[in-house]
C-alpha cells in the first residue's frame, strides 16, 4: 500500500531514547498519534521526527496528515513544523491548510494535552470557495471566494472560532429557487460556537436579495442554523422545477439542521405560469 517507515537512534531499553529519528511515508495516521498523545485523526500520515533527550522540548520535525476530515470538511492535507513533548503539549510553528483550489490557510498555534487538553491557533484564511460550504446543505455551488483572519480556542473536541471573513463578488447556486444568484457583498462572522452570515445578492434581472443567518457549531460543523431570505422586490424565480415559472416576492427561511431543513415563509407569486408536477414514474424515488 505504500507504506514506508524508517527510523534508527540510541536506545538503552527501558529508558526513553537518547536519540531517535523516525520517518514515514503513507502510515495510517491513528497509530503514530496514539504514539505521539495526540487526539485521534484519521487519515494517512507522512512525517520526519527527531527526537533529542536533555533538549527542550525533545521532539521536533514535521508531521503532515493527508485525506483527512473534520466534521464533514474534507482536507487534502495538514502540514505543520512542530516542536513539544509526546503526550504533554506541542507548538505548531507552521501550520497549513489545504483540499484543492477550494481552500488554502495559514497559521501558528499550541496543543496542550496535559495536565489539560487546550488548542489555541491562529489561523489566516487566504482562499476559501463558498462550495466548500456545500456538505451543510445551504447552497450548491459558487465560484466567491472568503478570506480573513480566525482565532481557534477552546479543546479538539470543542473548538471555539472567533472572527470574520469577507467574501469577494461571486456567482451562487442555491438549493432551491434560484438557478444562480450573484453575490455583491457578503461576510461570515464566528463567536465561540455561534458563526453569522449577512449577504447581499441580485438575481438574473437584478432584483435585490438579502440573507442573514446564524448557526450553532459543534466541532467547527453546524449542528443547527437559520437561514432568512428577503425579496423585497419580484425576483426571477427558474428553480422550483416543473411547478413555477415567473416572480416572486417576500421573506422565507430555512432552519433546523443541515440533516433535516425546515422551509417557513409567505412568498407571492407574480407574472408566471403553475404547473402540475408529473406523477412520478412506478419505481422512481421521489427528489426534490
Amino acid at each position: 500500500d505504500g507504506t514506508a517507515v524508517m527510523a534508527g537512534g540510541i536506545w538503552a531499553p527501558p529508558a526513553a531514547p537518547e536519540e531517535f529519528s523516525f520517518e514515514a511515508h503513507r502510515l495510517p495516521a491513528a497509530p503514530l498519534f496514539a504514539a505521539l498523545g495526540l487526539p485521534p485523526a484519521e487519515g494517512i500520515a507522512e512525517a520526519d521526527l527527531d527526537w533529542k533527550a536533555g533538549r527542550e522540548p525533545p521532539l521536533t520535525g514535521r508531521l503532515t496528515l493527508l485525506d483527512a476530515r473534520w466534521g464533514d470538511f474534507p482536507f487534502d492535507s495538514v502540514d505543520t513544523r512542530i516542536s513539544g513533548t509526546p503526550g504533554r503539549s506541542f507548538r505548531m510553528t507552521s501550520l497549513k491548510l489545504a483540499r484543492g483550489t477550494d481552500l488554502s490557510a495559514r497559521g501558528t498555534g499550541e496543543l496542550i494535552m496535559f495536565p489539560e487538553q487546550s488548542l489555541r491557533l491562529e489561523v489566516a484564511v487566504e482562499r476559501l470557495v463558498l462550495r466548500y460550504l456545500k456538505p451543510l446543505g445551504i447552497l450548491d455551488d459558487s465560484d466567491s471566494t472568503a478570506s480573513g483572519k480566525i482565532s481557534v480556542s477552546g479543546t479538539p473536541d470543542e473548538p471555539r472560532l472567533d472572527g470574520t471573513l469577507t467574501c469577494t463578488p461571486g456567482t451562487v447556486k442555491p438549493r432551491i429557487g434560484f438557478s444562480s444568484l450573484y453575490l455583491t457583498e457578503g461576510q461570515l462572522a464566528f463567536t465561540g460556537s455561534k458563526a453569522t452570515l449577512s449577504a447581499a445578492l441580485n438575481d438574473i434581472t437584478g432584483a435585490s436579495i438579502m440573507v442573514n443567518g446564524t448557526a450553532e457549531m459543534k466541532k467547527l460543523v453546524p449542528s443547527s442554523f437559520t437561514l432568512a431570505l428577503s425579496v423585497p422586490q419580484p425576483a426571477k424565480i427558474d428553480a422550483l422545477p416543473a411547478l413555477f415559472n415567473g416572480s416572486a416576492r417576500g421573506t422565507v427561511r430555512f432552519e433546523g439542521t443541515p440533516e433535516a431543513p425546515l422551509l417557513r415563509g409567505e412568498v407571492t407569486l407574480e407574472n408566471g405560469q403553475l404547473r402540475t408536477p408529473q406523477a412520478p414514474k412506478k419505481g422512481a424515488k421521489d427528489s426534490l
